[in-house]
């Protein structure tokens, strides 16, 4: 999204992934990527219901993406449980989607607690601007990517601290020397269930 002026970054169960091997956690089924109020407003303004085609760098394969934003991005109520998501990158071949969610600062924090530099998403998700900001520099799937600077931090008050470290999930167990998370095998299951 760079090249239309929206610098992502990932965030939520992508970003949880990333820091466990820098990939999609296998039962995720999405991708989730946050930017600036000033971003989606751009993308809202220039962008909404427009086609993209991406390369994956050196595969030659090509994918259209439809970008549709949500009428109510705009909103900040946490009350509209139908949308939490502000916007969707759509993959026109298989219907897959990467989940976009818009970053601002957290009017109610610094109006009625008096704290300054909180931002927040209308999931309900608040964070202190140092968590965010600045973005680090890295790759996901083997391209690239950014992160927030606090990016542990991050995940902990989302996940709390055990998805951190936990390495048996959903079905998963994670194998250190291959950094990846592997199926559980049968006799594990037993044992788990």
């Amino acid at each position: 999204m760079n090249d239309i002026g929206a610098e992502t970054w990932l965030m939520h169960g992508s970003l949880l992934g990333w820091y466990w091997n820098r990939k999609i956690l296998p039962w995720d089924l999405d991708l989730d990527v946050q930017i600036t109020e000033k971003s989606m407003q751009h993308l809202s303004s220039y962008y909404n219901m427009t086609v993209h085609r991406y390369e994956l760098p050196g595969s030659g394969v090509a994918r259209d993406y439809l970008l549709e934003i949500n009428p109510n991005w705009a909103s900040t109520s946490f009350d509209d449980v139908d949308n939490k998501i502000d916007a969707r990158w759509l993959d026109m071949s298989s219907g897959l989607y990467i989940d976009i969610t818009t970053l601002r600062y957290d009017d109610h924090a610094e109006r009625e607690e008096g704290v300054k530099a909180v931002v927040m998403c209308k999931d309900g998700h608040r964070y202190s601007t140092s968590n965010i900001l600045p973005l680090a520099d890295t790759t996901f799937e083997g391209v690239a990517a950014k992160v927030p600077s606090a990016f542990a931090t991050v995940l902990a008050q989302e996940y709390g601290v055990s998805a951190l470290q936990t390495a048996v999930f959903a079905g998963h167990r994670f194998d250190v020397v291959r950094q990846e998370w592997m199926p559980l095998l049968a006799s594990e299951r037993d044992v788990r269930d």
